[in-house]
């Protein structure tokens, strides 16, 4: 494989590769449509339409968005980050591979970011997770569960990311709209659409400064 595209496309295998995952509750026996269902794999009330209100959903979470983000800048003030004694500034290493790499390089980086990462992580922490707690949960209220389950799914969400810990509260209120987003419309059509949506003009911002 030419080395220019190796780098993305060994990116692209371990997300493809989790949703493998959703086999094995199929292998086990339950019916492929019930997976579907408990993880939202689901067009929606709204059908075609759907996207739609991803959209929306996105640009209703810009302002605990903002709060998240205030938060991180906080903490990165406090902490110096980004001084000769401080720690580093939150970074993610796609930002080094976009301004070492072609356009192809970067076609492929953002289909990763955009396309590929929204599916994968969406169905296992909007979609998996989130079901199973607020399975879980659910002889509590409903909003003490949904806000119990949210709470731990935003917060692993915001610690697998390579940012750091300093962007955590920024990945939570995002890892929380995208919540929102599933409990309100039971699919992860609107969740994915969000997410690809924070990612693409993410990585829109980033190419115009590279």
């Amino acid at each position: 494989m030419n080395d220019e595209i190796a780098l993305p496309v060994r990116f692209s295998i371990p997300l493809v590769g989790g949703l493998v995952a959703l086999g094995w509750p199929v292998l086990r026996g339950v019916p492929w449509s019930t997976v579907r269902r408990e993880i939202g794999w689901l067009r929606g009330r709204a059908g075609l339409g759907e996207p739609i209100v991803g959209l929306g959903c996105y640009l209703m979470g810009i302002p605990l968005l903002f709060g998240g983000i205030l938060v991180t800048l906080l903490l990165i003030k406090i902490r110096g980050a980004g001084t000769a004694a401080g720690p580093p500034l939150p970074s993610h290493p796609i930002v080094e591979l976009v301004a070492d790499g072609d356009w192809l390089w970067r076609l492929l980086l953002f289909v990763d970011a955009a396309v590929l990462a929204p599916i994968v992580e969406e169905t296992m922490f909007r979609g998996v997770l989130y079901r199973h707690l607020r399975e879980a949960s659910a002889r509590w209220s409903r909003w003490l569960s949904v806000l119990a389950s949210a709470t731990v799914t935003s917060f692993l969400f915001a610690i697998i990311h390579p940012q750091g810990w300093m962007a955590v509260p920024a990945l939570m209120a995002l890892a929380y709209t995208f919540t929102i987003a599933r409990e309100w419309r039971e699919s992860l059509i609107p969740c994915m659409v969000a997410h690809g949506v924070q990612n693409g003009l993410v990585f829109a911002v980033l190419m115009s400064v590279m």
